[in-house]
Parts: structure tokens; sequence; C-alpha cells
């Protein structure tokens, strides 16, 4: 197992010293049994009542990345009390100053990914700062992204979130996490990943994926 938001939608990673994802610890088996569905940039990883890891009990995963090197994602139910500026203090006094930041994941904590929502779906994005990652969403891997932001008509600028620290798999290892039930995988719902109430995103799926079976009381005797 791995160790390891404007309707248009721009992932923002920055990866220090150009580092990438973070390896998983184990090495893949080929996959031996159907996985349920194929895992994709947008979805959602929710967590299964019975797993169990000490770093994704209880975790929601927004999946960013999954292609044949391997595959990445940001935990998006662990907000912090923290804003980007405690990180990028030149951004004090600047519309970006009060984004909220969450815990990404266990890898990499110097690792940044921001979610920015687009209120045009016209609106155009430098590829040379951000490439597509599924439908209306892009990633990008270069800080000027920041300074791009900033020069944007405030009127266009939509919801944002920051996420540090990342979860990564190796070519095949999500499958056979997903082979193995640590995961339900759904649709990315993107007013979720945003919401005010993201921190209880977990317990609100999981009801729905797993309902928990009523306790009727010890068994008569």
């Amino acid at each position: 197992m791995s160790r390891a938001c404007l309707p248009l939608l721009l992932v923002l990673l920055l990866v220090p010293g150009g580092a990438g994802p973070a390896a998983a610890l184990i090495a893949p088996d080929p996959p031996t049994a159907e996985v349920p569905g194929a895992p994709a940039p947008g979805m959602f990883l929710v967590a299964s009542r019975s797993f169990h890891d000490p770093n994704f009990s209880a975790t929601v995963i927004y999946l960013l990345k999954h292609d044949d090197q391997g595959s990445l994602g940001v935990i998006v139910n662990h907000p912090t009390p923290g804003r980007l500026t405690e990180w990028l203090p030149e951004l004090e006094g600047t519309a970006l100053a009060p984004v909220a930041v969450y815990a990404g994941g266990p890898v990499d904590p110097g690792y940044l990914a921001v979610v920015v929502e687009s209120r045009s779906r016209e609106q155009q994005y430098d590829p040379g700062l951000a490439g597509p990652v599924s439908g209306n969403i892009f990633a990008s891997y270069d800080r000027d992204i920041f300074a791009w932001l900033l020069q944007q008509d405030a009127a266009s600028l939509g919801r944002m979130r920051c996420y540090f620290g990342h979860v990564g798999w190796y070519l095949g290892q999500l499958e056979q996490e997903l082979k193995h039930h640590y995961w339900h995988l759904l649709q990315g719902d993107v007013d979720e990943v945003f919401g005010d109430d993201a921190g209880t995103l977990w317990q609100r799926l999981i009801e729905r994926l797993e309902p928990a079976e009523p306790y009727l009381g010890p068994p008569v005797s």
C-alpha cells in the first residue's frame, strides 16, 4: 500500500528541486483480479472502513495523475488552521493570502498543490504553465503560476485551496490497492473539494458507500 479549487479548474503542483512523486514502499504485483473500475485523474479514492493504515484511514484522495509512470493525488479532507502566506510570505497582502491550506498527504510535506476554480469555462491558461489533467482541470509545475494568477481580473477568480504533501503510487500499485478493496473509486465532486465541510467528507461518503450496520442491542437469550 502507498505510504505514502474559477467552473474551470487548475491544479498547481510545485515540487521543490524538481522532485517527482515519491515512490511507494512496495513494488506492485501484476493484477490478478478485476479492479472495480478504472482510476483516472479527477476521481475520488475513499478509504474503506477496513483500511486502517494510520496515514490513510478515513481519508478521501483527489486523484491528480494516473498514467504509465504511476499515480499521484492529495488528501482533501484534512484541513489545517494555516493559510498560504505562512509558507509563502511574499503573498501577504495579495488576493491569494487568505487561501486555506490542507494537509495533502504524508509524502514530501514541502510539495505544494493549489486547486483553483475559474468562473469562465473559456478562460485559457498559458500552456507553458499549465497542462490538462482531466476535462477542465489543469496542472502546473511552475511557481510562476502565482504571478500569472495575480495578474488576472479579480472578478474572474473563484475558489482556491492549497495542499502541502501528497500521496504517490508506483505503476500498478493503485490497482493492487483497489483489488484489495482498500479504496472506493468514484467520480470526484468539485463542490465537495471546495466545500466548507470538506473535513467531514469521508464520513458522508462512507455512509453512502458502506452503510454502517445499525446496533440492535445485545442478543436476546
